[in-house]
C-alpha cells in the first residue's frame, strides 16, 4: 500500500507509488520498442470463438446439491419463502416487498401468500401484556414452545440489561446455539 500521509499539495509529487502490472505507468515507446498493435476485427472473433467453445465444453460441472442444470427459475413455496425471509432477517415491510416482487416475476407457487408477513407476529401477541411503558411476557414456557426452543431451565439464563433510559430482560441459551428470547422491555422507566 502506498503511504500518502504527511504529504501536502506542494509536495505530493514526491509520493512513491508501487510498480504493479495491474496499474503500470505509461511506457515511452521508440523504434526499438514499438507500441503493440491492437488485433483486427477477424482476430477478435477468433478469440471469442475459442472462449465460447471452452465454456460449452465445461458445462459438465454440476454444483453440489443439484443433479443437473436446467436453466429454469426456481419457484418458491410458502415454507421456502418464509425461510428466505428469516435467513435475510427482513422486516415486515421488506418481506412483503420481496414477496410482491417475486410474485410479479412469477417466482412463487400458486397459493403462496405474501400477506402472511403482515401478521406474522400475531401468534406471539397473546403471550405479551402491556402496562404503561412496560411490555412483558406472561407465559415464557409457551413462548419457548412457539419458537421451537428447548424448555430445559438449566440450558437458559436470564439476562437483564438496563441503562438510564431503558430496561430489557431476555432469556439466553447457555451454549449460544439458539437466539435470545425477549421477555420484557421498557423505556423511560426508572430503576428502583
Amino acid at each position: 500500500m502506498t503511504e500518502i500521509k504527511g504529504f501536502s499539495r506542494k509536495n505530493k509529487h514526491k509520493i512513491k507509488y508501487f510498480n504493479l502490472p495491474s496499474a503500470q505507468r505509461p511506457i515511452l515507446r521508440n523504434k526499438e520498442q514499438p507500441a503493440p498493435v491492437p488485433p483486427l476485427g477477424d482476430q477478435i472473433e477468433d478469440v471469442f470463438d475459442i472462449t465460447t467453445s471452452l465454456s460449452i465444453k465445461s458445462n459438465e460441472f454440476t454444483p453440489s446439491g443439484s443433479s443437473s442444470i436446467t436453466g429454469e427459475p426456481h419457484i418458491l413455496n410458502q415454507s421456502e419463502l418464509n425461510d428466505l425471509v428469516r435467513d435475510l432477517e427482513l422486516s415486515k415491510s421488506k418481506a412483503q416487498l420481496l414477496g410482491s416482487r417475486l410474485q410479479q416475476w412469477n417466482l412463487l407457487e400458486k397459493g403462496t401468500r405474501i400477506s402472511f408477513f403482515r401478521k406474522r407476529d400475531s401468534q406471539f401477541l397473546q403471550l405479551f401484556s402491556k402496562e404503561q411503558d412496560l411490555v412483558y411476557c406472561t407465559d415464557p414456557l409457551t413462548l419457548l414452545q412457539e419458537l421451537h426452543l428447548p424448555e430445559d431451565p438449566t440450558a437458559l439464563r436470564l439476562f437483564i440489561d438496563s441503562s438510564k433510559l431503558s430496561l430489557k430482560a431476555v432469556l439466553l441459551h447457555n451454549g449460544n446455539k439458539y437466539q435470545s428470547v425477549p421477555l420484557a422491555h421498557t423505556v423511560n422507566m426508572k430503576e428502583t
